[in-house]
């Protein structure tokens, strides 16, 4: 529902402000930049490729065979960060390191 421009005073902003306590000004800002920001984000090409069901297939099978996280990262060519993610995502568990 649409709410009626409320008139400004000499009193100052204290004499605009409605229910939220915000100016007038600042309701408004506040709308247009929640809009800006709805369609904000990184463009198709940024993104990174979704995982595919058969890169799913090779992370499980890797994780059960105990290979270290570094060479997943290089057999699927991803980053150490978006594996630790997906393997977490997945429900395994990474192999603990050799510690002498």
């Amino acid at each position: 529902m649409a709410r009626a421009k409320q008139k400004t005073s000499s009193r100052g902003p204290a004499a605009r402000r409605g229910k939220t306590g915000r100016t007038a000004g600042a309701q408004a800002t506040r709308g247009r930049a929640a809009k800006k920001k709805a369609g904000r984000g990184r463009a198709a090409s940024d993104r990174q490729d979704r995982w595919s069901a058969q890169e799913d297939r090779q992370l499980r099978t890797m994780v059960k065979q105990g290979h270290p996280i570094r060479e997943v990262v290089s057999e699927l060519g991803r980053s150490e960060s978006a594996v630790r993610q997906h393997v977490y995502k997945l429900g395994l568990a990474l192999r603990g390191r050799k510690r002498r």
